[in-house]
């Protein structure tokens, strides 16, 4: 038996534009407020907020949470998300995520609840109130930055000029490739 071979030439040329890892630009800068008692937990997730060039900082508990996030509203510098533990000694973290959506702040973040206890009915009550994203511990950089940009819903793709490489170079390592 004898299969049928089909040939064909395509013509590319290299684009000066690439994108960019997704959306990494348009999240730099961007305020982020941690709520958790642990300060481990608090440090580790500044640590990789910072990595991901975002801008956090970090409480202890749900009333420093209220008061940080009204300086921060009252000064025209809102908070554009909040990380909220879903269990904290004084409220939990849906408790805390209702009482900041009726705070009538200017700006009101938007809330990711962070666990290390896997409950499906923590997911339900969590959209009830609001929260975009439920984050069960352990948490990867990988996982926080996927859940921010879901969050916070960036559109669109930043073209970035590429600097040097592959883009500016014939891709001549490509001749003769067979693609199926």
């Amino acid at each position: 038996q004898k299969g049928t071979t089909v040939s064909f030439t395509v013509a590319f040329q290299c684009s000066p534009y690439t994108e960019q890892s997704r959306y990494a630009t348009s999240l730099a800068g961007l305020k982020v407020l941690v709520v958790d008692d642990n300060e481990m937990a608090r440090t580790v997730f500044q640590d990789m907020l910072t990595g991901l060039t975002l801008v956090p900082t970090a409480v202890s508990s749900a009333l420093e949470a209220y008061e940080e996030l009204r300086r921060a509203d009252q000064a025209r510098q809102p908070y554009k998300l909040a990380l909220i533990d879903w269990r904290m000694p004084d409220i939990s973290g849906i408790e805390a995520a209702e009482h900041i959506q009726r705070m009538k702040l200017q700006t009101t973040p938007l809330l990711i609840l962070v666990t290390a206890f896997g409950r499906s009915e923590l997911q339900s009550r969590a959209e009830e109130v609001g929260i975009r994203q439920v984050l069960y511990k352990p948490i990867s950089p990988s996982q926080l930055f996927n859940s921010v940009l879901e969050a916070v819903q960036v559109e669109g793709r930043l073209p970035v000029r590429a600097a040097g490489g592959v883009a500016d170079k014939p891709l001549r390592q490509f001749n003769g490739l067979n693609v199926l």
